[in-house]
């Protein structure tokens, strides 16, 4: 890839905003009503920012902490056009975990957008650092409106290079600190060719943006592939709002992680008074396609492509049970270190259970001990300022050891075993890979956030949430449901594998409280050390409410 040739972010809404200028491109729910931006608003607002911003160094670092919103994907492409990198944070981060970023990035502005907790973050946010309202007026930041309407337009978006960095995302931090992931174009731009072969997106594709924009999945399947293809984007005012914005929308291509789709179905399924009633529905001939159809329409999703799901493993039964409303998830797996790029399940593959073939020009191997290896034209750059963790990470051939173990099939389709750091070894002296076990216990035991521990104990135990299940009020009844499936689960296990006790809280595991990333993914680290001085192995009963 050459200099010359290769596209960017800023000139793909230079393209869209001269080609298409009175076309919608954003589409913002708010409580005083919807706000639609067209593309040459958009290339307007962002070309005067970038002018406000052309004040700093060039190649400063620029952060940006706000819920999605139009002005995120504006704030991002003013960042660019005036030359300097972005540094997406959380929403939901700890204010630890922001000053970290802020510290580590050296960023010298914030654009602040809607917090769910302004109140308590922003007072203590650090004094030396310049920032921007994109939300409201704020006494004691200048607001994006007012910098937009005192400033023209920049003369001329900065030069950038192939390598030149387009931003450093911290990742979730699910092993620990947040490491920041340097994105050059070169990355962007290779893995949005890429993903081509699998799904050509159009102007007039829609998305709908609600998963945090500073994880690599929704910067790059919402926020980078948008302007380059042209599709419209539409956000949500609230979760409180979601199914009817999403209705609104009638998005055609649609991203969600696990704990997204089993939501979503759970709340369909207690909509209707459990599981049994739809089951008869699906199964009546003639009725099913049109309760089917009914279904779609009423989450939003009549007009869906293209679904994608990823970011942690999939329940098979909740893939089946979209599949048989007629909409199919499709699994896909990557890393923020690869642009999210790596492998994918195509529209017209029946494949459950894995994650799909390598993306063409994507090259992936297994180590010797199932570790997977990746390799490919969207790799990141590196960790910032940590190069002997960039070395540990990519090889002098320039695989990526990714640390999670998987196996590949004879058609070439990828599964995820588990995480190498979560494995741990009972004082059998056995390894247990708990992944596919918590799989296992999420689909008998109907309940989306479960964790095995064990380590330095002689069987492995289940420790089990209810506080966002339909069980919430009542765990007694969810004790009798893991009392009747605990030896059942167990005969499907090896011996070693065999769980001596299930544990049930009701505490709620949420990015707020530690216990998840802001992907929705399971800590494990912060809830062994919460919970094992709470769990009592010795005790003869099996199933524990604590």
């Amino acid at each position: 890839m050459t200099n010359q040739d290769f596209k960017t972010p800023v000139s793909m809404l230079h393209h869209w905003a001269h080609k298409t200028p009175r076309r919608t491109y954003l589409t913002q729910p708010t409580a005083k009503g919807v706000m639609r931006y067209t593309w040459f608003e958009v290339y307007d607002e962002v070309s005067r920012m970038a002018q406000h911003l052309s004040q700093f160094p060039p190649r400063s670092h620029i952060a940006i902490l706000s819920l999605n919103c139009g002005h995120w994907l504006m704030a991002d492409l003013a960042i660019q056009m005036a030359g300097h990198i972005t540094i997406p944070i959380y929403p939901t981060a700890s204010l630890s975990t922001i000053k970290k970023v802020l510290s580590h990035s050296a960023s010298k502005a914030l654009f602040v957008g809607k917090l769910l907790d302004a109140d308590d973050t922003l007072p203590q946010l650090p004094e030396q650092i310049t920032k921007i309202s994109i939300y409201q007026k704020h006494p004691k930041m200048p607001y994006w409106q007012d910098l937009v309407d005192k400033h023209h337009p920049i003369s001329k978006p900065a030069t950038v290079k192939a390598d030149d960095l387009i931003s450093i995302i911290y990742t979730s931090g699910t092993t620990g600190d947040p490491k920041g992931v340097m994105i050059p174009y070169r990355a962007v731009n290779a893995a949005l060719e890429l993903i081509k072969s699998i799904i050509v997106v159009t102007p007039d594709d829609r998305f709908v943006s609600y998963l945090p924009m500073a994880h690599v999945a929704e910067r790059m399947a919402i926020g980078f592939a948008s302007v380059f293809y042209g599709a419209q984007v539409f956000f949500i005012h609230s979760l409180d709002t979601f199914t009817e914005d999403v209705k609104a929308a009638r998005p055609t291509v649609f991203f969600g992680v696990p704990r997204i789709w089993t939501k979503i179905k759970q709340a369909v399924t207690q909509k209707l008074g459990g599981p049994a009633v739809l089951n008869v529905l699906l199964a009546t001939p003639l009725l099913n396609r049109y309760v089917a159809k009914l279904l779609r329409k009423q989450l939003g999703f009549s007009e869906v492509r293209f679904a994608i799901c990823a970011a942690a493993a999939m329940d098979t039964d909740v893939l089946l049970w979209f599949k048989r409303i007629g909409l199919k998830l499709n699994e896909a797996y990557g890393l923020s270190e690869t642009c999210g790029l790596s492998h994918m399940v195509k529209q017209e593959q029946d494949c459950i259970g894995r994650v799909g073939q390598l993306i063409p020009g994507c090259e992936c191997k297994l180590s010797a001990e199932g570790e997977i290896l990746l390799r490919n034209p969207a790799l990141m750059a590196g960790y910032y300022k940590q190069p002997e963790l960039t070395a540990q990470t990519i090889d002098e051939d320039g695989w990526l050891h990714t640390g999670d173990l998987g196996d590949i099939d004879e058609a070439g389709f990828l599964a995820i075993v588990g995480r190498s750091k979560d494995i741990f070894k009972t004082t059998k002296g056995q390894y247990i890979a708990p992944a596919t076990i918590e799989l296992m216990c999420q689909s008998k035991l109907q309940i989306d956030q479960v964790i095995l521990m064990g380590a330095g104990h002689r069987q492995p135990f289940l420790l089990v949430t209810v506080a966002e299940s339909k069980y919430h009020d009542n765990p007694t009844a969810f004790k009798k449901i893991c009392q009747q499936q605990l030896p059942e689960i167990n005969q499907q296990l090896e011996s070693h594998q065999r769980m001596s006790h299930i544990f049930i809280c009701n505490d709620p595991w949420t990015p707020q409280s530690g216990l998840l990333t802001p992907t929705l993914k399971i800590k494990r680290a912060p809830l062994e050390q919460h919970y094992l001085p709470l769990i009592n192995t010795n005790t003869s009963e099996t199933v524990v409410i604590i």
